[in-house]
């Protein structure tokens, strides 16, 4: 079990140098506030889509949430299989992260949507400070820290929020008033 959890520790800070030497090297991204997010900064700029999704041969096609055409999309290398066939098994929502330009389009992650339902509060702002635990947001009403618990940790991309981080570019973090602590799902802002 430990040396899963290093190998999962080794696997993440690799990705999130990746990511970090892509955003670089391509000059960043940016977001907008649809259920597609994407960035005018060209090839290169990490973003996401949420929707359902069909497997198909070496890849998937997706079905954008926010309506339109379906778009197929070829595997990325850090793209964990046995939760792509889990999430496209069971129905559910998918966001994928992609970067923008590639053609084909490859996958770099695929996570479960966010869950917002109603009776959820949010909480808009720049990211301070992100790892696999935590999430510090600087909004209106000062820093806020978040905690991600493992039960939500799946819906939060760390290396897409590194981005948003590195250029001060906003989100939005959801949580439940009972636990005001904790965020259970954001989106770009």
């Amino acid at each position: 079990m430990i040396a899963r959890m290093f190998a999962r520790t080794i696997r993440t800070m690799l990705l999130m140098l990746a990511a970090t030497i892509l955003v670089a090297a391509c000059g960043g991204s940016s977001s907008s506030s649809n259920d597609t997010k994407s960035n005018a900064g060209g090839a290169g700029s990490l973003t996401h889509v949420d929707g359902t999704i069909t497997l198909a041969g070496d890849g998937f096609t997706l079905q954008p949430k926010a309506g339109g055409a379906a778009t197929t999309f070829t595997l990325g290398p850090e793209v964990e299989q046995g939760a792509l066939r889990a999430i496209a098994a069971s129905g559910q929502a998918a966001r994928v992260s992609y970067r923008a330009g590639d053609d084909p389009l490859i996958a770099a992650s695929v996570r479960p949507a966010p869950k917002i339902g109603e009776g959820m509060q949010s909480y808009v702002g720049t990211i301070v400070k992100v790892d696999a635990s935590t999430l510090v947001v600087d909004g209106d009403d000062g820093e806020r820290t978040f905690d991600i618990s493992g039960a939500d940790a799946d819906v939060f991309d760390v290396p897409h929020l590194e981005e948003h981080e590195a250029q001060s570019s906003p989100i939005r973090v959801y949580y439940d008033p009972k636990a005001p602590d904790v965020g259970v799902a954001y989106e770009d802002a």
